[in-house]
């Protein structure tokens, strides 16, 4: 079924790369520019290459080095593609790059699936997860699959997992040009405030209030007919038998996350939270005016969304005191020195606090 995906955060899904300042990028303040190297090679020729590569390892401004050369030079005229800056300054040094398809920014549907299935493990209505499975990989397979016995030990085939039925496509941002945002973290230290720009960078966004549509379908006719035979497949949760109970689940989850958010920073007195929850706030006003009549929800997904959201937060609803504490020791290294703090104690944002990857999906007309 065709929906529509429409970004509320500028919304980044990273290609794997981080681009560097002065080699794989320049900035002017305003625009920033991907280095085209074979452009720098048209201004400088052969005979300018050792100055190019001097520069770059000294860590200078090439482009006062192609001025150099020629006195004119603009950012475009080295640049692939130019991208608009949010925030920021000449001191971060670093670009996260947007997954993109010849040129154009998406949303892989992997990426899609990944934050509903998290939706669905946390979800009152799904399959409630015995305390005596462990917090590893393969638990999706282990509460989605069915249980088979084989050789007189329990295995969990992912051939019999109901996720097979949920089928998820790319949303591709055609003709959108991407944005670089300033991003740094709120964390809580021992300091009287919450910005930490350790580890600050730019991060290539699709920005808001941007949409593109993708197929996303359960297909529930071709599950009926495997539930019709005895072949073994798992359960099939209740936000799994249609799409609008679908949509229902994942925005109650992402309220409910969004609602603990509040509650977690209720009794901290920091100067960043008289801008960061009234940003929470609004997302939850939006969780509110969605799905009412199961043909739309709220999302957050890609980078920077956090544990809670990564994981579903399920964990905290069927661990033990004693097994969530080995999850945190795990999860953060150097625990012991944090025992005071909540867990996580961080949050990506945006250069206005601005927290990132909140989508909302339609169902189309």
């Amino acid at each position: 079924m065709k929906c529509k995906l429409t970004t509320i955060t500028p919304c980044h899904i990273g290609s794997g790369s981080t681009l560097n300042r002065n080699v794989d990028f320049v900035s002017d303040g305003e625009s920033l520019g991907v280095v085209e190297p074979r452009k720098i090679f048209d201004i400088v020729g052969e005979h300018g290459i050792d100055g190019w590569c001097s520069t770059i390892d000294r860590q200078k401004d090439i482009m006062q080095f192609l001025r150099g050369v020629r006195p004119n030079v603009k950012i475009q005229d080295i640049s692939s593609r130019l991208l608009a800056i949010q925030g920021g300054d000449s001191k971060v040094t670093g670009l996260r790059e947007q997954i993109s398809t010849l040129g154009t920014p998406y949303i892989p549907g992997s990426s899609i699936k990944g934050a509903i299935v998290s939706a669905i493990l946390a979800s009152k209505d799904s399959i409630s997860i015995p305390q005596n499975i462990k917090l590893k990989n393969g638990i999706v397979d282990k509460v989605f699959s069915a249980r088979e016995e084989r050789n007189g030990r329990v295995q969990f085939d992912p051939k019999t997992s109901v996720l097979r039925f949920l089928r998820v496509g790319d949303a591709s941002f055609d003709d959108v040009p991407t944005i670089a945002v300033y991003c740094n973290s709120l964390n809580i230290r021992k300091s009287s405030d919450l910005t930490d720009r350790k580890g600050h960078q730019y991060v290539e966004a699709i920005p808001t209030n941007t949409a593109a549509e993708f197929d996303l379908d359960i297909k529930s006719d071709y599950l009926n007919k495997v539930r019709s035979h005895p072949t073994p497949l798992g359960s099939v949760p209740e936000a799994m038998v249609s799409l609008p109970n679908l949509l229902k689940c994942i925005n109650s989850h992402t309220q409910s996350l969004l609602e603990n958010e509040l509650e977690e920073w209720q009794d901290c007195n920091y100067p960043e939270l008289d801008k960061y929850i009234p940003q929470i706030k609004k997302l939850i006003n939006e969780c509110n005016k969605a799905c009412r009549d199961g043909r739309s929800a709220i999302m957050r997904l890609g980078y920077g969304s956090g544990w809670d959201f990564i994981t579903g937060g399920w964990s905290k609803l069927s661990a033990t005191d004693d097994e969530w504490d080995r999850i945190v020791d795990k999860a953060r290294p150097g625990n012991w020195k944090y025992q005071e703090y909540m867990f996580p104690k961080t949050r990506r944002t945006f250069d206005s606090y601005l927290p990132l990857g909140f989508v909302r999906i339609d169902i189309a007309e």
